[in-house]
């Protein structure tokens, strides 16, 4: 963002906000402008000062309601009138200021992209070279922007208020990532036939999120929901951790602990490569098996990309020197992250996937290469911020579901309908695609998205309740 003083800044957001709520609206340009006499002065905006979002958020809970005014906030109670006035793409939710961002999106959309025709292995495609076999990538792509985003949030959180909400956090992940799983684990578990596998693993396993601590590749129905697992325990250890280092208020400690997640992951995986997979290989065993139960699926040797979203989240939150580098080099991060990742295709391909150097330090690498395409786009400048690419946003709100399906389908139809759906050249592909597509469509829209419809009115439910509380004496 170039130079400008207090009032410029001000300005700026007063009219986009009137912009929000509707043309000709001078008379509330002039109504919402005196506001900004109550709010606290800043220094000039630059590199470590407050940024235009920030200021938007100060000014957020100062303007008046009637900006934020669509016909429809008029049916809910008073106390609930303000988040339904909020427009989507500045939206406060206790004290928060979300924003979706379309450069992360066309992340998430690549994302699921590369990773589905990884798995075309089970419809029996073999072909697709490099860009095909690399889709695994994918999920790291996913985890890169899961530690931004979760991260983002339990920073805005600490930062705005000093402390963390975990049951709104805990309804937040829940409503958006349990109904669609336990919709698909039920198919999964009630009709086996419909498995791309017959073997799977127990249910407990799926119910407890461990699956990917103790997966047994053999039995690989469902088995891609290891990723969700990986989430899953994140999201349960990492608030808490964030709590505990914020309330040492030194930034360095945070910074030591990811260095250690990182150096100790460096090491774990040197052990295990030297001590469990290579006698396998020595031996003339099964090195891929070894290499994905101890190497691949577990969370303890997967923490890198993760760790790389959540040290962008915290540069982010809190005004670092290296975001400010970030916003003033957008494109510099997204291709230092464009050439790191073609790094890794090449250094993971064939059989260099399973060497020593490709899971001690091709991991790190990897990391850092899918944390600096989510800082290119984070920032929202540069080069990213112009590519409007039509279907990504589709692909990127429907993309959870299509992870959860998509092997279901190409099972069902390599093994049910091989004999009309294979061997027709680009039909049988366009038959694959549409099938995945419109499987993952029903489960988007008829399950995720009514669960998500539910959320928030379950979050002001608990908001409230938690109010009543803290009112009631304590005598």
């Amino acid at each position: 963002m170039s130079w400008m003083d207090e009032h410029e800044a001000q300005d700026h957001i007063t009219k986009m906000i009137c912009r929000h709520a509707g043309s000709g609206m001078k008379s509330q340009h002039r109504r919402a402008s005196k506001y900004w006499d109550s709010i606290p002065a800043c220094e000039p905006i630059g590199q470590d000062s407050p940024s235009i979002g920030r200021l938007c958020a100060r000014a957020m809970p100062q303007i008046p309601n009637t900006l934020w005014r669509p016909r429809s906030a008029w049916a809910l109670p008073r106390n609930e009138r303000r988040i339904a006035r909020t427009p989507p793409a500045v939206r406060s939710v206790n004290g928060e200021i979300m924003e979706r961002k379309p450069e992360l999106d066309l992340l998430r959309a690549i994302a699921i992209l590369w990773v589905m025709p990884f798995h075309s292995y089970i419809a029996g495609y073999m072909g697709g070279g490099v860009l095909r076999w690399s889709g695994w990538m994918g999920v790291d792509l996913f985890f890169a922007l899961s530690g931004f985003l979760i991260g983002s949030q339990v920073f805005n959180a600490l930062v705005s208020r000093g402390g963390m909400d975990f049951v709104d956090f805990y309804l937040r992940r829940g409503f958006r990532t349990l109904p669609a799983y336990f919709v698909v684990l039920g198919i999964y578990v009630a009709w086996p036939s419909m498995r791309e596998e017959p073997g799977m693993m127990p249910l407990w396993q799926f119910l407890t999120y461990s699956l990917n601590l103790f997966i047994d590749p053999s039995r690989g129905a469902l088995s891609h929901a290891w990723s969700l697992c990986v989430e899953e325990q994140f999201y349960l250890v990492f608030p808490l951790l964030a709590l505990l280092l914020v309330r040492t208020r030194r930034r360095w400690c945070g910074a030591t602990v990811i260095a250690a997640f990182v150096i100790g992951g460096i090491l774990l995986r040197a052990w295990l490569w030297i001590h469990v997979v290579q006698p396998v290989r020595a031996s003339g065993g099964d090195a891929g098996d070894a290499y994905l139960r101890f190497l691949y699926y577990p969370s303890y040797a997967r923490l890198d990309d993760l760790l790389g979203g959540v040290a962008l989240a915290a540069a982010r939150c809190y005004r670092t020197r290296g975001w400010a580098w970030i916003e003033c080099n957008a494109n510099a991060a997204a291709l230092i992250g464009a050439l790191l990742t073609g790094l890794c295709m090449w250094g993971f391909n064939g059989q260099q996937r399973f060497g020593l150097a490709a899971n001690v330090f091709g991991y790190p690498v990897l990391a850092l290469a899918m944390t600096a395409l989510v800082a290119g786009a984070a920032s929202g400048r540069g080069m990213m911020a112009g590519i409007r690419i039509p279907g990504s946003g589709w692909f990127a709100a429907t993309s959870y579901s299509l992870y959860l399906s998509h092997k279901m389908v190409y099972g069902q139809l390599h093994g049910r309908f091989a004999a009309w759906v294979d061997g027709h050249g680009i039909w049988t592909a366009l038959i694959y695609v549409a099938a995945v597509l419109a499987v993952g469509a029903a489960l988007h829209y008829l399950v995720e998205r009514p669960c998500l419809r539910l959320r928030e009115p379950a979050r002001r439910m608990w908001a409230q309740r938690g109010r009543q509380y803290a009112s009631m004496p304590t005598s």
